[in-house]
This record gives structure tokens, C-alpha cells and sequence, in this order.
């Protein structure tokens, strides 16, 4: 009796999988084995999920003791490093007041003092921050305006996954995200990274090709075939990542890390090169010739074939000019799941608005060079994500940005105040500065703080102590200007007023300088007193093309998905580089400071690379400045 109870509950469990396996749609280029392999995945990712949320929560309602808790298990794991045997980590760890004590022996710390100790690990020596060791070496995206070297460990990494991706899983199961069998077009390069004597692994530190379970998922989950993670040349690869995305008309999502990404993504769409090479089943000879011929006859075997009617298809979406190509070209396309928040938030808007209407952008967590910090518990498709910071990925601490310079801990904090995070890390560093302004909007639980990120730290414009923060440049540009791509550097000069230069990817527009002094005037009462004062000159835009800054991007160098395009320049060699992507190399007359004209001649000056982007007409001399002319920006010095 019970056996044959048994057996009809395992037929009926068997009846209704099979029901819910034929109910999800499919990707048009999945095998039935890869779709049953992703159906198993998803639903052993969904319990995974829902039992790393509710720990998660459990952490969340009781996250100071948490907290606590994981300062001890650091101090004393990392007692007998260098550092620890330095700054007394052994006694630190044995106090009753254990964070207390910390943060009273500890100073807050930059890269400047974490540096010298990083040498001593890529030189070789163990056992200076992690008794554990690391993993590789994270080099940061530089936005700040130096490219840093960060310990990653094995610590790490477990935790970004288990307390943050699994996280993510359980919150887009309850968003009904994970009903489908639908591929993903992921958006990942494979790195160039260099080796330590020792062996250690130094470059970007994002989930990528170059991972061991990368290829197992990507055989389940991704468009893109093996052969295409495997350039080196980016652009060549967006392009791979490009035509195979648009070949599976039942594409399910785009993942990347930044928003940029998808939007260039979905620009490609129109390229008749695209569509030509689903049509006939080849590639493009410029392509082949960049990518090898080995990769592109695997790439060609993968297309299986011409398929005439899909690109007729391709052609027909691409073909109305009208906002929400990525639905005409992929009509069930879930969502993209990408970072759209702070500088990437003018990117998110013009996706929403432009190619990707209609389909959710959703950015699901906060996560840097030094760690995961944060999962969107509740993402918004309008792109006003919150992340709840995860309490066993960091000790958080919160720099007023206002007032005395000690921190607060997560229970002091107020309401739509902002501050700068100060962490510690399960990759050896302390009370160390990341730069990330956030301001704390609610608590989950009743105790883990919610955050929203604003900006960052470094990202300040500051000639006379006005501190005009990069949020308050952007919001002064979207008035302005409207929504384009820009970066701005501060011109100082011994016998006039400094100011800011705005290279905006814009065409020419005489009145676009007054407009945004205009607009930085209303948004900033300290930069209006200045300027009434003579203190501050006025605000000059320079237009610029979007070539000019995805030139800008390749000079930078690092990861596509690594790049945060900065909106404050602080290096000589960073300014030069995006005015020298719009520089003409034609021999211009003597021309207004500022200008186009301008930037020409100190390319030909300087012997600036000829021009990415073609030489736009000069425009037409700008109106007196209301304080004397300032001379050359800071870093033409050099």
C-alpha cells in the first residue's frame, strides 16, 4: 500500500515537472539537452536561493551583533599577518569591546598606505594581509583617478556568490524571472592579465571567461559560442556577442556589468554586417581578419548555416528608426540585467528611452574591486535600485560628508543623509576609504542598512572649496545639455580665475556654455558666490563626438566590463586623450581657448595621435568672458 502511495506520488512529482518543463519557453538555438540541463539548474538555483535569503535576513535582523562577530574572525585570522602583528590585531580580537577597540587603534586608511604592503605580495612574500593567502591581485577601474592593485581571495569569491548571486537567484524567482528556458546574451571578455613572479594573477577580478565554471554555464545559459569568449580584440567581440544575440529570436535576456555595454550592444543591431552574416552563415572579412581564421570557422559552424528569413527580420526591426529595437528584434526578451546607477544612470535613461523600451533595466547588486557590498532585495524597472548591504561581506562603517571625520556604525545612521563607506574586507584591508558616496534610505530587518549609491568620492570639481560633486555636475549637464556623454577637468591659472571645461559628445551649440554655468549656478549656492565674485570663471563646453570617448575608452585600456567613463579627469594623460579624440590634424588659424580649433592645435602642438572622429566645421568665436581669459587647463603643463 505504501509503496504503491509511493510510487503514485513520484509519478504525479515526474507528471508535473515534465508540465512545467514543456510550459517554458525555449531558446531557438538550445539542444533539448542543454534546455533540461537549465531547467534542473534554475530550480536547484531557486531552493539555493530561497535558503541563502533567508539567512541572509536572519543576518540582516540581527546585523550589528553579526557585524561584530565577523570584525573578531577577521582579526583573528589575520593576527600573525604583517600587518596584524603591526597594528596588534592579536589583542584587538581578545577585547570585550571588539569594535571599539578597533576602531580606536585603527586609522582610516587609502590605497596610499594599503600600497606598500601590496608590493610586498606581487613581489612574492605570503603572509602580509591574508594569513590564507590571495588569489590574484584586482586591478581597479580607475575612476578615481589611479589605477589600484587590491588583494582578492578564496573568501571572496565564495562570498560574492553564495550571499550575493544566490541572493539575486531567489530575487528575481519571486519576480517570476527564472520561469523560462530562454538564453542569456552575457556580455564578458576575456582578460590579457599579467603573472607575478610567484604566479599570481594581476587584472580585473570580474566573472569572466578566464573562470573555471565559466564555460559549464556557458554551455547551459549563454548565446555567444565558446570560440567567441575567446578574442582578445573587445571590439571585435561585442561584435560576435552582437550577431549571435540577434540570430536567437527568443532571446531571454542581456547581462553585463554596466549599462554601457547593452547600449552599444544594442546599436550594433543595425550594422548590415549583422544581419549579412546571419544571411549567409559567414562572417564579415574585416572581422575574420581580426579574429583569426580557426575561431571564425568555429564561429561559422555555430551560425549552422544562412537563415535568410531571420535577418529579413533583423533588417525589418532595424529598419524603423523609432525607440524599442530590442523588443522588435527580441519580442520576449525578459529583462537586462546591468548596473545603471550613478554615472551610469544617464546611460540607463537613454537605453529605457531609446532601443531598449520597454524591457526592464535591472541592477541587482553593488559590488566593487574590494568586495560585494550590497544585493537589490527590490529592484525597480524604472532604475531607482537600493541595495541592502550584506553583512557578512564587509564590517561597514559610514563617513559623514559633513562635520568631525569619525565614523558612524550601521544603527547611527539618518535618512537621506549621505555618506562615505569605510570597510573592512575579507581581503585584508582596513577602515579603508573605497570612495563610494551612498545615501542611506531605510533598514531591512529593522538593523542592515539600505543604501542607494550617488557618486564617487574622488568625482569632485573643487577650484575654490566649492566641492561641486559629480551628481550635482550631472544634474546641472541633463538640464543643460540634456542626456550626453561628458567629462569635465579643472583649468588653474596664476593670473586669472580658474574654472571648468566640459567636453560634452554634443554637436556645437554657442549658447551651451552659458546654459550650464547657468544650471551649476542654480544647483550649487557656493559655486553662484564664487562666480558673482569673479572667483570662478565661467563654465566652457566643448562639444566632442561619441567617438572621441569610446576613443577615450580604448586608450584607458582594462576590461569593456570593467570601464566607468569618469566624469572629473585628474590625469594629465586622461584629458589629453579625449581631446585628442576629437583633435583635427589640419593646420587651424589661432583659435578662441576652448575651442575646437583650439584642441586641434594642441594636438599638432603636442603630437597627438591624428583624430578618431572627423574634424567637425570651427565655430564661430566665443562672446567675451565676463572674468579675464584663462590660460592653458592644468594638464597641458605637461
Amino acid at each position: 500500500m505504501i509503496r504503491r502511495a509511493v510510487s503514485a506520488a513520484a509519478g504525479a512529482a515526474t507528471s508535473i515537472q515534465v508540465c512545467r518543463f514543456l510550459a517554458r519557453e525555449r531558446s531557438d538555438e538550445d539542444s533539448f539537452g542543454t534546455a533540461v540541463q537549465q531547467f534542473l539548474m534554475f530550480d536547484a538555483l531557486r531552493v539555493a536561493g530561497a535558503g541563502m535569503r533567508y539567512m541572509h535576513d536572519r543576518d540582516c535582523a540581527t546585523f550589528e551583533r553579526t557585524q561584530r562577530t565577523l570584525l573578531r574572525d577577521l582579526l583573528r585570522q589575520n593576527a600573525e599577518t604583517a600587518y596584524g602583528r603591526t597594528h596588534g590585531f592579536g589583542a584587538l580580537a581578545t577585547s570585550e569591546d571588539v569594535v571599539g577597540a578597533y576602531r580606536r587603534r585603527m586609522p582610516l586608511a587609502t590605497y596610499a598606505d594599503v600600497e606598500p604592503y601590496v608590493k610586498r605580495i606581487e613581489a612574492g612574500e605570503e603572509n602580509v594581509l591574508n594569513a590564507a593567502g590571495e588569489t590574484m591581485l584586482a586591478r581597479t577601474s580607475g575612476t578615481s583617478g589611479h589605477v589600484a592593485l587590491l588583494p582578492t581571495t578564496a573568501a571572496m569569491s565564495s562570498t560574492f556568490f553564495v550571499r550575493g548571486i544566490l541572493v539575486v537567484f531567489d530575487v528575481l524567482a519571486r519576480r517570476g524571472c527564472l520561469d523560462h528556458l530562454q538564453h542569456s546574451c552575457k556580455l564578458a571578455f576575456r582578460a590579457t592579465p599579467r603573472f607575478t613572479d610567484r604566479g599570481l594573477r594581476v587584472g580585473p577580478n570580474s566573472s569572466g571567461p578566464q573562470d573555471r565554471s565559466f564555460e559549464k554555464l556557458r554551455r547551459v545559459l549563454y548565446s555567444t559560442p565558446r570560440a567567441g569568449y575567446e578574442i582578445l580584440d573587445d571590439e571585435a567581440a561585442l561584435f560576435v556577442h552582437a550577431l549571435f544575440a540577434a540570430k536567437d529570436a527568443n532571446l531571454g535576456l542581456v547581462e553585463a556589468n554596466f549599462v554601457t555595454l547593452p547600449a552599444r550592444l544594442l546599436g550594433l543591431l543595425r550594422d548590415e554586417r549583422i544581419a549579412r552574416a546571419i544571411e549567409t552563415g559567414s562572417l564579415d572579412g574585416d572581422i575574420r581578419t581580426r579574429i583569426g581564421n580557426g575561431p571564425a570557422d568555429e564561429l561559422e559552424e555555430a551560425l549552422r548555416g544562412p537563415d535568410a528569413e531571420r535577418a529579413a527580420q533583423l533588417r525589418e526591426a532595424a529598419a524603423d528608426a523609432g525607440p524599442g529595437l530590442a523588443r522588435r528584434v527580441w519580442p520576449h526578451l525578459r529583462f537586462i540585467l546591468s548596473n545603471g546607477t550613478g554615472s551610469f544612470a544617464p546611460h540607463a535613461q537613454r537605453l529605457r528611452e531609446g532601443a531598449g523600451r520597454g524591457v526592464p533595466v535591472l541592477s541587482t547588486v553593488l559590488a566593487a574591486s574590494e568586495g560585494l557590498i550590497g544585493v537589490g532585495l527590490e529592484p525597480s524597472d524604472d532604475g531607482d535600485s537600493v541595495y541592502c548591504l550584506v553583512p557578512r561581506a564587509m564590517f561597514f562603517e559610514f563617513l559623514p560628508l559633513d562635520g568631525d571625520k569619525e565614523t558612524l556604525l550601521a544603527d547611527e545612521l539618518s535618512p537621506g543623509q549621505l555618506y562615505e563607506l569605510v570597510v573592512t574586507t575579507l581581503g585584508g584591508l582596513c577602515r579603508y576609504r573605497i570612495g563610494d558616496v551612498v545615501e542611506f534610505v531605510k533598514y531591512h530587518e529593522g538593523h542592515a542598512p539600505v543604501v542607494r549609491f550617488r557618486y564617487r568620492a574622488g568625482q569632485v570639481l573643487n577650484v575654490r572649496g566649492e566641492k561641486l560633486s559629480e551628481e550635482v555636475l550631472q544634474g546641472a549637464v541633463d538640464v543643460a545639455l540634456g542626456n550626453v556623454d561628458f567629462a569635465a577637468y579643472e583649468c588653474h591659472d596664476d593670473a586669472a580665475a580658474p574654472g571648468y571645461d566640459v567636453v560634452a559628445a554634443m554637436d556645437w551649440d554657442p549658447d551651451a556654455s552659458e546654459r550650464l554655468d547657468d544650471a551649476l549656478r542654480k544647483a550649487s549656492p557656493i559655486f553662484d558666490n564664487w562666480r558673482t565674485k569673479g572667483g570662478i570663471a565661467p563654465t566652457r563646453v566643448i562639444p566632442a563626438s561619441p567617438e572621441a570617448f569610446e576613443a577615450y575608452r580604448r586608450h584607458h585600456g582594462g576590461s569593456p566590463q570593467q570601464f566607468k567613463q569618469p566624469r572629473v579627469l585628474r590625469q594629465p594623460d586622461d584629458a589629453r586623450a579625449l581631446l585628442a579624440g576629437e583633435a583635427s590634424t589640419a593646420p587651424p588659424a589661432k583659435a578662441e581657448p576652448g575651442t575646437l580649433r583650439a584642441v586641434a592645435e594642441f594636438a599638432r602642438r603636442h603630437g597627438v595621435a591624428a583624430a578618431v572622429a572627423p574634424p567637425r566645421e570651427t565655430p564661430p568665436p566665443a562672446a567675451a568672458p565676463e572674468t579675464p581669459p584663462r590660460r592653458r587647463a592644468w594638464w597641458r603643463r605637461w
